[in-house]
């Protein structure tokens, strides 16, 4: 599952190399866990609530990457997340 998440957040930072500031907020809110207010400020943005915007528009696209995925892998979380030594 790890390589499939690798793989999802590679894609979606390819998808949005040319929207680096919408993918900076991203990653220092929600891979950093740095406070959206300091990410606004660092980033020299107005409003925090567009640190908000910007997260959930890279989360909603990881969330598509990461079912297309599953679709194309039949990936099953229940059944990947089952004990080995279940008969």
């Amino acid at each position: 599952k790890k390589n499939i998440d690798a793989l999802v957040l590679e894609k979606v930072r390819h998808e949005f190399r040319k929207r680096q500031t919408t993918l900076a907020c991203f990653e220092k809110v929600m891979l950093e866990g740095r406070a959206p207010k300091d990410v606004a400020a660092e980033l020299g943005m107005d409003k925090v609530n567009t640190v908000y915007v910007y997260c959930k528009r890279v989360m909603d696209r990881i969330e598509d990457v990461r079912q297309a995925y599953d679709e194309a892998y039949e990936y099953d979380p229940e059944v990947a997340d089952a004990p080995d030594d279940l008969p």
